[in-house]
């Protein structure tokens, strides 16, 4: 196995990192899903969607349009890994999207009234994480796919085929082309795990992972919201639930603990030139190049470390690196609770 790069007791970085958080699965043991839950926040989608479409339509419209509505029930969708059309519910992913929306409403709230974003910065960043998973059926069908050996996990490298076809699916079901393209090309790119869209949230040199962030902070806030947003998958009549939780929370209690998962498997690496690189298995790699960690355990890096520290420094919190993601959960809460 390739050499594992840790980080340095250095300002700004996090000492015995991989004593605390898991860059990859096996190199800890999570809590169960009744201990993560234990103390934590639930929104109710109801409530989420009610507060947020009459202020926000635009989004709920697109939903509607992609059958992800949280009432859109079943509709038809295009599996192009099968090329067959399927109908499916998909109205929990209109409920993520609602409560991820919530979370993004607080932590816009906090950052406008201290003067650090506009109000049309705000309300850019609640539409943005309301619209960050109308594509998430295709990305659906392309995991179960990959879960049965019907498709290699190297599609997260070069989707573009696949999203091609369900695009020209939506067109010829009516959707205008340009918002269809923007459902597969342009919502979501703040968020999501997949190694290319990590390098956005990751710095690291010789030293080791340290948390400056390339991405803009309006993209900060809407990566975040759905980092800390914990949906669980509805089951047996049972509908999901939403929970704001730390981002290593959320992974560990919605993610497979499957160390072959693909999230658990694929990650990135540092080359020799200090150049941060996708891999497909962070357990098989080149002796040039040290594995950084898997996406799962990199995410948990990025929000809980990397970002909540830059936000609680914006807000003028000056808690510890490795307490930040608690204060901004806390924030969240309490913005939300009076709210409801």
């Amino acid at each position: 196995m390739s050499e594992i790069l840790s980080t340095n007791p250095e300002p700004g970085r996090i000492e015995n990192f991989l004593n605390t958080y898991a860059l990859n699965l096996e190199n800890f043991t999570s809590p169960t899903d009744s201990e993560i839950l234990r103390n934590a926040f639930e929104i109710d989608p109801d409530f989420a969607q009610q507060f947020l479409e009459e202020r926000f339509p635009e989004p709920y419209e697109i939903m509607k349009k992609m059958g992800v509505h949280p009432a859109s029930g079943p509709s038809e969708f295009l599996d192009p890994v099968a090329s067959i059309v399927r109908e499916e519910d998909f109205s929990n992913i209109g409920q993520h999207v609602s409560c991820v929306g919530l979370v993004a409403y607080a932590l816009g709230e906090s950052f406008k009234e201290q003067g650090v974003i506009s109000e049309e910065a705000h309300q850019n960043v609640v539409k943005r994480a309301l619209l960050h998973d109308v594509s998430k059926p295709t990305q659906i069908f392309m995991l179960r796919a990959i879960r049965t050996g019907g498709l290699s996990q190297d599609v997260f490298f070069n989707p573009e085929p696949i999203f091609d076809q369900a695009i020209s699916f939506l067109i010829a079901r009516g959707l205008n082309p340009q918002e269809a393209q923007a459902v597969f090309y342009d919502y979501g790119s703040e968020t999501g795990s997949e190694p290319e869209r990590m390098k956005d949230f990751i710095s690291a040199d010789s030293s080791g992972l340290n948390t400056k962030i390339s991405a803009a902070l309006n993209v900060q806030l809407v990566h975040l919201a759905d980092d800390m947003m914990g949906s669980t998958k509805p089951s047996f009549g049972n509908p999901a639930r939403n929970f704001v939780l730390s981002t290593r929370e959320r992974v560990l209690l919605t993610q497979p603990k499957d160390p072959n998962y693909i999230g658990w498997k694929v990650g990135l690496a540092l080359s020799q030139q200090d150049q941060i690189v996708s891999i497909p298995d962070v357990r098989s790699v080149e002796p040039s190049l040290r594995v950084l960690g898997s996406s799962y355990g990199l995410q948990m890096w990025s929000s809980d470390f990397a970002i909540c520290h830059n936000l609680t420094k914006l807000l003028g919190l000056r808690e510890s690196m490795s307490d930040s993601a608690r204060v901004i959960k806390s924030a969240i809460v309490e913005r939300i609770s009076s709210i409801r």
